[in-house]
């Protein structure tokens, strides 16, 4: 996968300055040694990473990346010479309902304008869904999805004959998830807003093979689309909870 593409994954810019791959192109014409990835927790790096990270796309790759930061050359320096990594706990109350969340990462300090900027891969982690049935409506954050896929897998496996649930990002409140019953067939319909669904390519598929993941699609022609809608079909009470991972 080239380089490009694995920063776009990344966001295409330094998560600290917000330097763009994009603006140091059109101004200098290269991005040689500007950006860099950053292991949020650096024990957790691949033993292979320089040889990982140039190969073409895998999901081990994508994973290795998923561990990681972008940021600009002069950034990454920054924070390895500052050296703060913490380690924070969020507590979040939805209804009466309380829940927590660590998140690793690392503060980068301006000392004249006072502000602290916490650099981490895990942010999407924090974001709010609104969950919808005609029985249900209630608000999620993205870790718990994650953490327990049941919430809600079983309430789509256990959709009524055309019943439909629906999950929205709470802060736009557009659909991210969408799935109806008919008969004894599931159709679904997910939105890359919903980064914590992950595809990845089936040993039995024949042609190219490509990977839904951390909001992405992508495939081993170098594709790297952020806004998309992916359809799939399921039978009812069957559909694999392995596809939050």
């Amino acid at each position: 996968m080239s380089k490009l593409h694995l920063y776009k994954y990344k966001g295409d810019k330094c998560q600290h300055c917000e330097k763009s791959i994009s603006e140091v192109l059109s101004r200098y014409g290269v991005i040689k040694r500007i950006f860099e990835f950053h292991h949020i927790k650096p024990e957790l790096k691949d033993p292979n990473y320089s040889n990982l990270i140039k190969q073409n796309i895998s999901t081990k790759q994508l994973k290795e990346l998923d561990k990681c930061v972008l940021l600009c050359a002069e950034c990454h320096k920054i924070l390895h010479s500052q050296n703060d990594n913490v380690e924070l706990e969020l507590r979040i109350t939805l209804n009466e309902r309380v829940t927590s969340k660590k998140i690793s990462g690392w503060l980068i300090t301006d000392h004249i304008s006072k502000i602290k900027k916490f650099i981490t891969d895990e942010a999407y982690l924090l974001q709010p869904y609104v969950l919808k049935t005609k029985n249900k409506e209630e608000i999620y954050i993205a870790f718990e999805i994650l953490n327990e896929p049941s919430i809600l897998f079983n309430l789509v496996n256990n959709l009524d004959d055309d019943d439909e649930l629906s999950l929205y990002s709470l802060a736009n409140m557009t659909q991210v998830f969408f799935a109806k019953r008919t008969s004894d067939k599931l159709n679904i319909d997910i939105h890359s807003l919903f980064r914590i669904v992950n595809i990845e390519p089936l040993d039995s598929f024949q042609g190219q093979n490509f990977w839904v993941q951390g909001g992405f699609f992508l495939d081993e022609s170098n594709t790297a689309i952020s806004d998309f809608n992916i359809h799939l079909t399921a039978e009812a009470g069957k559909l694999i909870l392995n596809n939050i991972v």
